[in-house]
């Protein structure tokens, strides 16, 4: 990314591949574009997850905001993009398995920038999924200072990625969009509010 004036910056990370960090960073651009905020999308990822394309040199000059999807890995260009972001959001699946990465990335995060706000988000949740250990990890993650906010499992969340489109597109009544709506409406508020 060019280190010319600063653009307000949302980064999905997480180490961890398979957490839905393209669906998390695909759904805030869409919010952006919805809300006519101009938006630059960067995939660093690779994996071809995500319904946009890394914008072109024009599209980033113009961009009021950029929004960055994160392959699962955190390398020194990571590391590097971190301390350029406002809000990082960190998203994670309701599994055991996932919480050493995820506290790994938020240690990284939490170096990299203090001061920008942080949000996990609990991605495909389900109440027979969601252990009471893993809700003891989300209520340590909170004392730590971040945002734990839930996007529950929906078979219009496949739709919306079959389609490439949003899921608020999709079926904006189902509760997954309802989440995401509300995610991206702080994402966008959080942005609004960085000097």
């Amino acid at each position: 990314m060019p280190k010319r004036r600063h653009k307000k910056t949302v980064t999905v990370v997480n180490r961890k591949g398979g957490v839905g960090k393209s669906f998390i960073a695909d759904e805030i651009a869409w919010a952006f574009e919805r809300d006519g905020v101009a938006c630059a999308f960067w995939d660093f990822d690779g994996q071809g997850g995500t319904g946009h394309e890394t914008s072109d040199a024009e599209e980033r000059e113009a961009a009021e905001v950029y929004v960055v999807d994160t392959p699962g890995a955190i390398t020194r260009q990571m590391r590097d993009l971190l301390k350029q972001t406002d809000v990082a959001v960190v998203p994670v699946t309701p599994v055991g398995s996932d919480v050493s990465a995820t506290e790994y990335t938020m240690d990284v995060v939490e170096s990299a920038c203090p001061k920008a706000a942080k949000i996990v988000v609990v991605n495909a949740w389900t109440r027979f999924r969601t252990a009471r250990a893993f809700e003891e990890c989300a209520d340590a993650w909170r004392s730590r200072g971040w945002e734990v906010r839930y996007v529950p499992h929906a078979e219009a969340v496949r739709r919306a990625r079959d389609a490439g489109r949003s899921v608020c597109d999709v079926d904006r009544r189902c509760k997954a969009a309802r989440a995401v709506s509300e995610l991206c409406e702080r994402v966008e508020g959080l942005v609004s509010a960085c000097d």
